[in-house]
């Protein structure tokens, strides 16, 4: 499939890379209203989930060190630290696996949000299996 097939609202001279992006004037991609085919859709999102992998990281970071100023003065233990507590590794550990989650499950929602949106095909599931 060439680019003009995936993605005809693109117009690319001979041989160059796209010139423009031809938006209908309400906003969003022409093929919104139709979508785009699931296995195109799969590869257009990898940069919207890498985009957001690393918002999320940098995010959950500064989150995390807010929050364990309030817990400790000290910096955050680690497992290369020899004179630490295990309690207080066990709880650094997991209170910053949970804030990355959440950091990393929300801007992975929205980054898919925003895709279906600009695309009008959803990258993933549209909801989840039954059990």
């Amino acid at each position: 499939m060439d680019l003009k097939t995936a993605a005809p609202w693109i117009s690319r001279p001979a041989g160059g890379t796209p010139a423009r992006v031809d938006l209908p004037a309400g906003g969003g991609c022409a093929h919104a209203r139709a979508g785009i085919r699931r296995g195109v859709a799969k590869i257009l999102f990898i940069p919207f989930s890498v985009g957001g992998g690393l918002l999320a990281g940098v995010v959950a970071g500064k989150v995390f060190e807010q929050i364990w100023g309030l817990i400790d003065q000290e910096e955050p233990p680690q497992a290369e630290h020899r004179d630490i507590s295990w309690g207080k590794l066990m709880v650094a550990a997991a209170l910053q696996g949970a804030i990355f989650r959440m950091a990393k499950e929300a801007t992975d929602h929205s980054s898919r949000q925003g895709f279906a949106q600009l695309t009008g095909s959803w990258p993933g599931q549209k909801e989840p299996d039954a059990e």
